[in-house]
């Protein structure tokens, strides 16, 4: 798990007294399936550091795209110089903050067991193939699935800690056909909060949804170009 104290970071690296560090890590999941053609397949990890000071009234910021405890302290140093020079031109002059301690814990990883990437790329495509033999009069359809895990660690200098990772897994489904000659499309987002593994299971599943999607498309009167 992304925590501070995993990469060695203590309350003891921070310079001043209203100092914050956050540390982030999305992890995003892309597949999709355009007129039964593999299109996209890819997974991405994207994380990061940030420190922010407080001083007199001013805060100073600072980042680093590098998750380590050299990373950390070069932010907080960088975030602290910037304080200190915004405090020097703005001179505000105002109270530190109040000191507050807790923790806070958020985390919803599945209990299931997880699935790999080939596993999640048949699941698009059985959803595509259900599409191509069963509805008809469509000029183009896209299925996609799209996950991404937000993992967010936060450390204070007074002590404060905070874990979340939230996570949000959808399916995607485009239709498209002719209506007096120009193009109509109807799109429907399946899924939402959570893990992929505790949204979705079998494609079948999602096929009455998509049966009614495609039912929509074809009632409309006129179209929506």
């Amino acid at each position: 798990m992304l925590r501070a104290e995993n990469l060695g970071i203590k309350p003891a690296i921070f310079a001043y007294s209203n100092t914050e560090l956050r540390i982030q890590e999305n992890t995003s999941l892309h597949i999709a399936f355009v007129n039964g053609n593999l299109m996209g397949n890819s997974r991405e990890i994207k994380s990061g550091i940030s420190a922010r000071v407080y001083k007199n009234g001013v805060w100073g910021f600072a980042s680093h795209p590098e998750l380590s405890k050299e990373a950390a302290t070069s932010s907080i140093k960088s975030a602290t110089d910037n304080a200190l020079y915004l405090d020097s031109r703005e001179k505000r002059g105002k109270s530190p903050l109040p000191h507050v301690k807790g923790t806070i814990e958020k985390e919803f990883y599945t209990k299931k067991k997880r699935l790999n990437q080939m596993e999640l790329v048949t699941f698009v495509k059985e959803v595509d193939t259900y599409i191509q033999k069963n509805l008809k009069n469509l000029t183009s359809r896209t299925v996609s699935l799209r996950t991404i895990d937000m993992e967010k660690s936060l450390i204070t200098s007074t002590g404060t800690t905070a874990y979340t990772m939230i996570p949000r897994s959808n399916v995607i489904v485009s239709l498209s056909t002719d209506k007096d000659g120009a193009p109509v499309e109807l799109f429907e987002v399946f899924g939402g909060f959570g893990q992929y593994e505790d949204i979705f299971g079998s494609p079948d599943e999602l096929f009455p949804k998509i049966d009614v999607l495609y039912e929509h498309l074809m009632k409309l009167p006129f179209t929506l170009m």
